[in-house]
């Protein structure tokens, strides 16, 4: 889904406000580039496949699963409907400009499918995303991690977690470094990261 639930991390630490190191392990996971090219330093860039499944913390979803599960309804129907998307009702037809647009077996599936699964339908019009793989450049020259740059490090929690990833980390603060070098010196060992 598009909410995250984090969890509290206990700290022990002089720094008011830390927040729980999930918190940026998930951002950079998400958005920070696992590796560049180590020649032109442009980054891989993830690529997104739809899937069949979804979000299994909503009802609604859980439902349109159950019954998907309990029918004739292959893939290629789930691949119909989010072809046909909500544009097949209602106002969108007047309004939107791919309605109807839809090679003829593709509007049939999805025809197909909406009988069966009623109004559970449009569930399966925003699934769930998974990466398919990594774009890479032209260059053929090996990969390099990817860098965080945290700008204000405060307690280090987020190049603590880009370490832990494999990620290397640069950060910046006010503060004297030397309060908190060690623990990410000690990261940086285990997972063979570099800090600055």
């Amino acid at each position: 889904g598009d909410i995250w639930n984090v969890g509290f991390d206990r700290n022990t630490g002089d720094h008011l406000a830390p927040f729980p190191s999930e918190l940026p392990e998930r951002v950079l996971t998400m958005a920070g580039p696992r590796a560049v090219c180590s020649e032109c330093g442009q980054p891989l860039e993830r690529e997104m496949v739809r899937t069949t499944k979804l979000d299994e913390s909503r009802q609604q979803a859980c439902r349109a699963m159950e019954i998907y599960d309990d029918s004739n309804l292959t893939e290629e129907h789930i691949r119909a409907i989010q072809a046909v998307g909500i544009s097949d009702a209602g106002k969108a037809m007047e309004i939107q400009d791919g309605t109807g647009r839809n090679a003829d077996h593709v509007q049939k599936l999805a025809d197909e499918a909406k009988e069966v699964l009623g109004g559970y339908f449009r569930e399966f019009t925003f699934p769930k995303k998974e990466t398919g793989g990594w774009s890479d450049c032209d260059c053929d020259a090996p990969t390099e991690p990817g860098v965080a740059m945290d700008p204000f490090m405060g307690s280090g929690t987020t190049l603590q977690a880009a370490l832990k990833i494999g990620l290397n980390a640069v950060g910046v603060d006010l503060d004297p470094v030397e309060d908190f070098q060690m623990p990410i010196q000690a990261k940086t060992e285990l997972n063979g990261g570099d800090v600055m």
